[in-house]
């Protein structure tokens, strides 16, 4: 078929931290610089989602979350475009320390949900953050 892009899967991780806490990032790069977002990014050939989610939550915010094969997933919530595929991964991992902005990211911390704005994180976020 012409014109038909393969599509591309991508992860995010939900992680909380307390009643009403979600972890986000600061975009640096497009789409949506400079805006609130889930860490994550595209999977590795072959990569499992917990895995995915758990390099990404590493590589973007520093924190480990763990034991990986255990990682109590709560919901998966797959949001597809024409040629994206995210899968959110929702997870209560015990985390230690505190997120530090790596990768693309230019800021990483935890957020109340009550507090965030539409205009301050990606589209379609609250909505998402809804199902956790």
């Amino acid at each position: 078929m012409t014109g038909v892009r393969e599509r591309i899967l991508a992860v995010s991780a939900v992680l909380t931290r307390g009643a009403g806490n979600v972890l986000l990032v600061r975009r640096g790069q497009p789409p949506h610089a400079g805006r609130w977002s889930l860490p994550g990014g595209r999977a590795l050939h072959g990569e499992s989602l917990a895995a995915c989610a758990a390099r990404e939550l590493l590589e973007e915010t520093g924190l480990v979350v763990a034991p990986l094969p255990e990682l109590p997933l709560v919901a998966r919530l797959e949001v597809g475009s024409y040629d994206l595929h995210v899968v959110l991964v929702g997870a209560y991992a015990p985390t230690h320390g505190v997120p530090v902005a790596g990768s693309d990211a230019l800021e990483a911390r935890f957020h109340a949900l009550a507090s965030l704005r539409e205009d301050d994180v990606t589209p379609g976020l609250l909505d998402v953050l809804r199902h956790f």
